[in-house]
């Protein structure tokens, strides 16, 4: 098997088909030319580009290739100019849009382009809509994904866990939008000066920066799964369970599965060109839809099962016996900087008490103090009467009572290193109610 086979293949259950997977960029154009001419002398012709290169099998054949970029989007201008290389002893044999490629079993037959500069300028002004600027737009979205997400970020952005994903996807977006960039213009730089001493430029697929592009899309792929599903594991108040890992291999796997199919089939009938990577899209997108979906019906699930309501101090914690079947929900949102536990008991009881509580915990001080400002602005701006009490009973570092003349409800706010926890109950909290919760909740 010949260099450039290094393209991953999978497995050939079809034994008239193959796909080669990798994409290929238009200053690439000398390595799938290489490609294709290697196949053809192996028995394989080219009959799709979409997810990759499909072949389908042939009569062995020694040909010569060309890849032609033709920057025109009106389809008879590109006819007149395979009609052109016709008549110059140049077959088309695929069409995707602006590329176009060419055979000829002629293995000493002249370029199809004669001026390398002509080449070069097709080539550059392709790449720079179809390459350099979609990294650009990459570029603005990412900073404005971190303007809103991460500069100054509420309680919201931390909570909703959109800091940590602007923070992840922003830099390591625009680095590689920056290094796609980078590599681009120092090919052209390069691709230039060869031209200028009437040498061709050479259009080819570097193998180590291939290879490590590879590496590096792999581990921030496994940085995304990991993180979704410590995300998904803490909102489900860390209940280990295999639920979403099996639905996501499911989903993936059907996916995967599909996906092969539509390459196949493409390379059998010949009706993949790059254009067609619509419907790729499409799978991708409802995939995407029905693992989040069913991700969220398996965490209601969890949420709703029997033991579900893990609360940290219930009714019982305070002494106070319920009598009827037990009325409690336990949630969490939030992730890294900022996390959020909520509890509530309601369960029935014959003075027909109840109460909840919220935890925030965050990263470091100043996230906390965003917390009071943004949701016990009470504290301080008068429309509670607020009354600082002992927070012994409680272990906790300051602690108040908050209530309103209109309501028979109370609030213990408590603070904590780097923990704000919030107490609400429709009854007073006796002392020895007060070190359970500092027992079970502080700590």
């Amino acid at each position: 098997m010949k260099r450039n086979e290094r393209q991953r293949q999978w497995g050939r259950k079809d034994p008239d088909t193959k796909i080669i997977r990798g994409k290929f960029a238009c200053n690439e154009l000398d390595t799938l030319e290489e490609i294709i001419s290697e196949q053809a002398a192996e028995g394989w012709e080219l009959t799709s580009m979409s997810g990759g290169l499909g072949f389908r099998r042939a009569e062995k054949r020694r040909i010569k290739v060309a890849c032609e970029v033709v920057c025109s989007d009106i389809a008879e201008e590109r006819d007149e100019f395979a009609a052109f290389c016709q008549a110059a002893g140049w077959k088309r044999i695929f069409e995707d849009n602006m590329l176009q490629i060419f055979t000829t079993e002629d293995l000493d037959a002249e370029p199809i382009h004669t001026d390398p500069a002509v080449k070069l300028q097709q080539v550059h002004h392709k790449c720079l809509t179809g390459a350099v600027l979609p990294s650009v737009v990459v570029i603005c979205v990412a900073l404005f994904l971190l303007w809103q997400c991460c500069w100054n970020p509420g309680c919201n952005e931390y909570l909703s866990g959109r800091y940590e994903i602007a923070l992840f996807s922003g830099p390591v977006g625009i680095v590689i939008a920056l290094i796609g960039i980078v590599r681009y213009f120092l090919w052209y730089a390069g691709a230039k000066k060869a031209v200028s001493r009437g040498e061709p430029a050479v259009y080819r697929k570097d193998s180590k920066v291939e290879k490590a592009a590879d590496i590096f899309a792999d581990i921030y792929i496994a940085v995304w799964i990991l993180g979704c599903f410590a995300a998904v594991l803490w909102h489900s108040g860390g209940r280990v369970t295999d639920l979403p890992l099996l639905w996501l291999l499911l989903v993936g796997a059907v996916s995967l599965a599909l996906i092969f199919y539509l390459q196949r089939r493409d390379a059998r009938r010949g009706t993949g060109g790059r254009s067609s990577n619509v419907k790729y899209g499409a799978v991708f997108i409802a995939a995407l839809l029905i693992f989040i979906t069913g991700l969220m019906l398996i965490v209601t699930k969890l949420d709703t099962a029997p033991g579900s309501d893990r609360l940290r101090v219930s009714m019982e914690d305070l002494g106070i016996e319920t009598t009827g079947r037990p009325d409690r929900i336990c949630s969490n949102e939030g992730f890294i900087f900022l996390r959020r536990e909520s509890g509530s008991d309601f369960s029935e009881n014959q003075k027909g008490l109840s109460f909840y509580y919220d935890i925030y915990t965050g990263g470091n001080d100043e996230i906390c103090q965003k917390v009071l400002k943004e949701r016990y602005g009470y504290l301080t701006d008068g429309s509670r009467d607020v009354r600082q009490i002992s927070p012994e009973f409680f272990g906790a570092r300051e602690a108040y009572l908050c209530s309103t003349s209109d309501s028979s409800w109370k609030t213990w706010l408590i603070l904590c290193e780097n923990k704000i926890i919030s107490v609400e109950a429709d009854f007073d909290l006796t002392k020895e109610q007060q070190a359970v919760i500092g027992e079970k909740l502080c700590r």
